[in-house]
């Protein structure tokens, strides 16, 4: 709660684990599962599709996968 009120009230979190290991995470070819917020999915959908080849958004927000 500390670091969400230094943020000025703007963190947003994404729960993403990921499947794949070094080698893929290295290929950019990971499979991600991400939940959160529309708002925080959206603020960081460049770089989850950077690093992976399968990207499954989970509705429901955090946690729900």
């Amino acid at each position: 709660m500390e670091m969400w009120w230094h943020c000025g009230n703007k963190l947003k979190l994404v729960d993403a684990p990921v499947s794949g290991g070094v080698v893929r995470a290295s290929a950019g070819t990971l499979t991600v599962m991400a939940s959160g917020t529309e708002e925080a999915l959206e603020y960081c959908a460049s770089v989850l599709a950077a690093l992976s080849e399968k990207l499954y958004i989970i509705k429901g927000g955090c946690g729900s996968g």
